[in-house]
């Protein structure tokens, strides 16, 4: 059974994203997913997102230094405030790709961690 995922620097891009997103939709096992550094924008950042709609299991995501932009951050924050306590996801961004310490998209949940990451429980 895998349960972790790491594609870390593989240059998937949205396409990849969007795959993965398709996946994740009827994913009952992977509980870690690391797309860092894998050219994903705000198109397969959605993408993802929308698949946290129908996605329990994930606990993990890590998108960091990747250019999600606002729509990305927006799409990801509108998903994570819908998911309960018993379905908390830790998700890793970079400051490179939240612009601001508390984010306008993520509703405060966006804290440093370090000078590198921002990360949270929700």
């Amino acid at each position: 059974m895998l349960n972790n995922l790491d594609l870390w620097c593989n240059e998937i891009g949205d396409a990849g994203a969007t795959a993965l997103g398709e996946a994740l939709k009827v994913n009952a096992v992977l509980t870690d997913l690391n797309l860092h550094a894998n050219d994903i924008g705000p198109t397969g950042a959605t993408a993802l997102a929308d698949a946290l709609k129908f996605n329990a299991v994930l606990n993990n995501l890590n998108i960091a230094g990747n250019d999600i932009g606002d729509a990305g951050e927006a799409a990801l924050g509108e998903r994570l405030g819908q998911r309960g306590a018993k379905n908390c996801l830790m998700l890793c961004l970079q400051p490179s790709v939240v612009q601001q310490t508390t984010s306008p998209f993520l509703g405060g949940a966006a804290e440093p961690a370090n000078s590198q990451t921002h990360m949270k429980n929700l």
